[in-house]
């Protein structure tokens, strides 16, 4: 039955945590000292399954930088570096390992003054850098769990460009009830003080979902947004968050300030999808105003363009939205025709393709035509070379790592904006990836 089939994953949660506590130890074991986890791959469940106070460090075999576990790693503040074939075969259980995210660098019993060297680094205090100058992109945060939020505050962030709701669902065995993802999201927008909070609805894809379908190959379609169309249970689901949103972004009452909530749809793709989005939020506002609930009665709408096919169709979709946001990490595997997961595929993940940079300037230029705003919420949006690439294109914000925020800023500070507009004809006109890091290397903002 599906209640014993859900408590298949209580079962092997507690198999697994008896085998490490029972596991061998060696007397030095017992202390506080925190391990590197070494495996040949991790998926987003998993992480969560970690004892964050114990992790130092994960080395992961296979995988994608840009894989979902690897963005997950970076929130929960784990150095994690992938694509190191045969280590679990080179390192045994005691050894010490260097591990430098930033780097994507893994050193096996390194020198102690090279440990001593990246603690002082990450010791370092940031100072907020204030935002980029006029005629440049405004820069918010992709936030996945909560407590990134005082961080991102500290920080002075103008915004959150991307919450990523789907993690919610992913750190628990069971759905979270309207009510719960009412208080989630109205705590975020609270902590954000005013700051406008872009909240996308679930995206949960296979690849999310990897430890369901391992257990079982159908438990994981489900909940697969692609078929929502098809799914009724997809859609109360869908339903239930849209109201939950807009529950949670109705004007304070408590002394708060309430900022303004985003609302955010992943991986548009076809008319009919965008119709059901539409026809689902109006039905939300008015159920809410009938039942009394206080709601947020003007929530932006925004839609995730992340396939070649759906680029095209942005001049459609322009007058039923309030923005766009480009998600480069699947719209660059989209549009190569490559899996962003595939530890294979993932060095071919070029987002500096002349051809995907003309996929983003023709959705930035139709957009602009009907006075529609662009974000930036992938990776390439904190890349030094795609950073400069994407304000060259136009587009009006930047959405980045929390941990990115001062680096994008500092960068965007020293860009002459004048001369940017130079820069996009000569950027559209180049034929490889290499010529269009050269022109993007020598760029000083003198002229092309």
């Amino acid at each position: 039955s599906p209640y014993f089939q859900e408590r298949v994953f209580d079962v092997k949660d507690v198999f697994h945590r008896l085998l490490w506590e029972l596991r061998p130890r060696k007397s030095a074991e017992a202390g506080p000292e925190k391990l590197v986890l070494v495996a040949r791959e991790a998926s987003v469940m998993e992480l969560f399954a970690v004892e964050r106070d114990r992790i130092a460090g994960m080395v992961i075999e296979h995988g994608s930088p840009q894989s979902h576990a690897a963005i997950l790693a970076r929130s929960l503040g784990v150095p994690m570096v992938s694509q190191i074939p045969g280590l679990t075969a080179r390192v045994r259980p005691g050894q010490w390992l260097l591990v430098d995210g930033s780097a994507g660098t893994v050193e096996i019993n390194p020198p102690q003054e090279h440990c001593l060297a990246l603690a002082v680094a990450e010791s370092a205090s940031p100072v907020p850098v204030t935002e980029p100058g006029e005629g440049l992109p405004r820069v918010e945060v992709n936030v996945n769990l909560l407590y990134e939020v005082d961080a991102a505050v500290r920080l002075g962030a103008s915004g959150v460009g991307l919450y990523r709701s789907e993690f919610l669902f992913l750190a628990r065995r069971t759905l979270p009830t309207e009510e719960e993802q009412v208080g989630i999201y109205r705590k975020l927008l609270q902590q954000m003080n005013g700051r406008p909070v872009s909240i996308r609805t679930f995206d949960l894809r296979p690849d999310k979902l990897m430890a369901y379908a391992q257990m079982n190959p159908t438990a994981a379609r489900p909940f697969d947004w692609r078929v929502v169309l098809d799914s009724p249970p997809l859609q109360q689901l869908f339903l239930s968050q849209v109201r939950a949103i807009l529950r949670a972004g109705a004007p304070g009452e408590d002394g708060m300030r309430v900022g303004p909530v985003r609302l955010l749809i992943p991986l548009v793709t076809r008319t009919e999808l965008l119709e059901f989005v539409l026809q689902t939020v109006t039905q939300v506002q008015s159920d809410l105003a009938h039942e009394g609930l206080p709601h947020a009665t003007q929530a932006t709408l925004g839609i995730m363009i992340e396939t070649a096919a759906a680029a095209p169709l942005v001049e459609d979709w322009a007058e039923w939205v309030d923005y766009f946001a480009l998600g480069t990490n699947d719209l660059t595997a989209s549009a190569l025709g490559l899996d962003r997961d595939d530890p294979v595929a993932s060095g071919l993940c070029d987002s500096l393709h002349p051809g995907l940079l003309r996929v983003i300037d023709g959705v930035v230029t139709a957009a602009h035509r009907y006075g529609r705003p662009v974000t930036v919420c992938g990776e390439m949006a904190a890349n030094p070379e795609g950073c400069l690439a994407l304000v060259a294109l136009g587009v009006d914000s930047l959405s980045v790592p929390v941990n990115q925020l001062n680096a994008v800023r500092q960068r965007l500070s020293n860009l002459p904006s004048p001369q940017l507009r130079e820069l996009r004809p000569a950027l559209l006109q180049q034929k490889t990836s290499k010529q269009v890091r050269e022109l993007l290397h020598n760029w000083d903002g003198s002229g092309v």
